[in-house]
């Protein structure tokens, strides 16, 4: 049987804190049908010690290459040059705040056996503890995620596609949706993997989520209106959402349900902000400040 080529991608600022973990667990991926040829880390304007640690481990897996973009340049312009050094019919990127389970590759891969398939998403799922507020908040984002996932596509921090297009749109800040948009526009076919999981922690303050959320939103205002790419994913579709809110979450007690009303006005917020950046300033953040409290992971996962 011959193996799925894959070259493996991550996008780095800043990203010590994780880092050589996520390394770590990609070169120790159980695989079968699936090859990993190469992991390239493109570090952009780093200023700390992320560059030497991928040194390090580039020394005991050759695997490994470091790709170094002097200048800050946006998420975009890291992934373009990634496509563009990636050797592999099939690509796969993954955020560098994650940690995937030991598996994930290789079932994030194994659907391109299929020649109609174009794109594969992975189920990211939050070590945050629903016991506080924020807490709470990320666990019913992700579900919700998940949810409409299962139902249609939708992106998240873990994806793999045929290498097939040649680059995405350089001031795009929803980058996982744009390259969706590519695929489906060459009409091929979206996957949902939901047993391909991933961990990552969600934002651990209010204004870190807002950010987050503002900048997604404004984000597929440009896909669709300068990008030209008529593909938005169904967490824009709001009457779903709400469903889906009321639907998954449910509440187990009073707290719950007063912290899910919460969740729900602070989503609303960030609507309206990024309508705000987007109409108002024409802003769709293609580069943005990092957010600080989503860059730990637990030691044992």
């Amino acid at each position: 049987m011959v193996p799925l080529n894959t070259t493996i991608g991550i996008m780095a600022y800043n990203e010590v804190g994780n880092i050589g973990r996520l390394l770590d667990r990609l070169v120790d991926q159980k695989l079968r049908r699936v090859r990993i040829a190469e992991i390239l880390v493109v570090a952009s304007g780093c200023t700390d010690r992320t560059e030497d640690l991928v040194r390090q481990k580039a020394r005991n897996d050759k695997r490994i290459k470091l790709v170094i973009q002097k200048k800050r340049e946006g998420k975009a312009s890291a992934i373009n040059v990634f496509i563009k050094k990636a050797k592999s019919p099939i690509l796969l990127m993954i955020s560098a705040d994650t940690m995937p389970t030991v598996d994930a590759v290789e079932k994030l891969v194994v659907p391109f056996a299929d020649g109609a398939v174009g794109m594969t998403s992975g189920h990211i799922i939050p070590v945050n503890t629903p016991d506080t507020f924020l807490g709470f908040y990320a666990t019913v984002f992700w579900r919700l995620h998940h949810e409409i996932a299962l139902r249609g596509f939708k992106a998240g921090e873990a994806v793999a596609w045929r290498n097939v297009i040649d680059r995405i749109h350089p001031e795009t800040s929803t980058d996982e949706t744009n390259i969706a948009a590519l695929i489906i526009n060459k009409g091929l076919r979206t996957v949902y993997v939901p047993d391909a999981i991933v961990y990552n922690r969600g934002p651990e303050t209010l204004s870190d989520y807002i950010a987050v959320r503002r900048r997604h939103i404004a984000a597929y205002y440009h896909l669709r209106e300068k990008a030209g790419l008529s593909y938005l994913p169904e967490t824009m579709n709001t009457l779903l959402v709400l469903k889906l809110y009321f639907t998954v979450a449910r509440p187990a007690n009073f707290k719950e349900g007063a912290w899910l009303i919460a969740v729900i006005a602070n989503e609303a917020l960030g609507r309206i902000a990024a309508w705000y950046d987007w109409r108002i300033q024409g802003d769709h953040h293609p580069i943005w400040p990092t957010a600080g409290s989503t860059k730990t992971l637990p030691p044992n996962l």
